[in-house]
């Protein structure tokens, strides 16, 4: 069907009639618009109007379809044609209305899904965290298993201890409760662990890393929480208030405090003053009426006139005074008590493997340029081994004389190092400051080495060499 070839059929035959567009639309009941877009092909004439159109010009149907008169001898064969033409062109229809229909049915379930997920992100939105709110149990404060989570296809555990809710709050004091922020999306545990690390360089709370692969203890006067990360792969996380760590005693992020290798000592506050920017000179006393005055790092936050107990690990033999437990061992970390009894401090001291410094594949450590004095020295560690490998605060130094190594002379200071540990960097590269002044007396001249710790399953040492001149 032409639909030009059709609309100047209909204008010949109007000519023919001698009739204007109006008087042809008044016959009609249209506008004589309406005429002028079927004559000129713009439009076809509905086909309600077939009909009529055919009875004002005495034409058959056929005729007017086909848009021009049909000798009576085709007339049959021109019809044949037409219906043909008719049914092909209703079959097209047919499809393109398939067509549509399966079109306008996909965009009505994408704007279904898209409107759900509209309704969804503003009912849990994503928000920056800008606090930690924790609701305390008044009784008898106690630990249990709130929720799990699935890290990495793995179900992970969050513990809840002496508090009923955990909340995260945005800037516009919008809170919402940690469960249900993880269970819809809003945040994920890198996103908390992310704001407490934001936290911490701002000041408003501290950060501990323990021996373990790489546990890290966040912790304030409001709040304290335990992100698992051990060797053996637990990755659970605890929410508490403060004194949580102290509580579990040692039985948390899958350990068990039997099989702890360290060993305890109890000791009395005397007295303490400040020894620099780091430390804290205190004076300690056991039962027994010995007493020592050592050196500890000012985040342990003890308080003169209490009593601790202090965890240990050593990996040297050597006789049980405090000022040689506080030389030769690392300080796992304190508690206070209200015990001070002779069992705590005759404990006896568990020995760690003697070290033994490693050559180890795709790690090595430098000493920075420019850094070595006889007091301090800065190293480069470049790890490239693909391993969560976490490195200790401890270090220590020797002496090569005599064809042995042993070391240097102490400046006769107390100290022991605190139990932190330290991640490479994005480039696999961990800077690290060792300042030995408070340990040793500063290095004569003669062939030296700095030995760290990396922390594995097995204890394994690295070291460096270097020269004092």
């Amino acid at each position: 069907m032409d639909q030009i070839k059709v609309g100047k059929f209909i204008s010949k035959l109007r000519k023919d009639k001698d009739m204007t567009q109006q008087e042809l639309a008044d016959k009609l009941s249209v506008t004589d618009r309406a005429i002028s877009n079927w004559e000129t092909g713009r439009r076809m004439p509905d086909i309600s109007f077939f009909k009529p159109l055919c009875e004002i010009f005495n034409i058959s149907v056929s005729e007017l379809i086909n848009g021009e008169e049909i000798p009576k001898e085709n007339f049959v064969y021109s019809s044949n044609d037409i219906v043909i033409n008719t049914l092909n062109i209703s079959k097209k229809n047919k499809i393109k209305a398939i067509i549509g229909i399966t079109f306008a049915i996909c965009l009505l379930i994408i704007l279904i899904i898209f409107s759900f997920i509209i309704t969804y992100k503003r009912s849990y939105p994503k928000f920056d965290i800008y606090s930690l709110s924790l609701y305390n149990v008044e009784d008898n404060p106690s630990l249990k298993q709130k929720f799990t989570y699935k890290l990495n296809n793995k179900t992970h555990n969050v513990y809840y201890y002496g508090i009923e809710i955990a909340e995260l709050c945005d800037t516009k004091n919008n809170c919402y409760e940690i469960e249900k922020t993880i269970n819809n999306n809003q945040i994920n545990i890198k996103d908390i662990k992310d704001f407490l690390e934001s936290q911490s360089s701002l000041e408003n709370n501290q950060i501990y890393m323990l021996y373990d692969g790489g546990t890290t203890i966040y912790q304030n006067s409001r709040y304290q929480v335990i992100m698992c990360n051990t060797i053996n792969g637990n990755r659970d996380v605890y929410f508490g208030i403060n004194g949580m760590l102290e509580a579990f005693d040692g039985e948390y992020c899958g350990h068990d405090k039997n099989n702890e290798k360290k060993f305890i000592r109890t000791y009395h506050i005397v007295k303490a003053y400040e020894a620099d920017d780091e430390f804290l000179y205190v004076t300690l006393k056991q039962n027994n009426d010995m007493s020592a005055t050592v050196k500890i790092n000012k985040t342990n936050n003890i308080v003169v006139g209490k009593t601790y107990e202090f965890s240990f690990y050593a990996f040297d033999e050597f006789k049980d005074t405090i000022e040689n437990v506080f030389n030769y061992s690392t300080l796992l970390g304190l508690k206070e008590t209200d015990k001070i009894d002779s069992e705590q401090i005759n404990q006896p001291i568990y020995v760690n493997e003697k070290y033994e410094t490693s050559e180890l594949d795709k790690i090595e450590m430098t000493i920075e340029d420019g850094s070595l004095t006889n007091t301090s020295a800065t190293v480069i560690i470049k790890d490239l081994s693909g391993y969560n490998t976490i490195y200790g605060s401890s270090f220590k130094i020797e002496k090569y004389e005599d064809g042995i190594w042993k070391e240097p002379e102490k400046t006769g200071e107390n100290y022991c190092f605190n139990s932190m540990a330290y991640h490479v960097d994005i480039n696999n590269i961990l800077r690290m400051e060792h300042n030995w002044s408070h340990m040793y007396k500063p290095l004569k001249s003669g062939k030296y080495r700095l030995i760290k710790d990396i922390i594995t399953t097995q204890n394994t040492y690295i070291s460096v060499e270097f020269i004092i001149e």
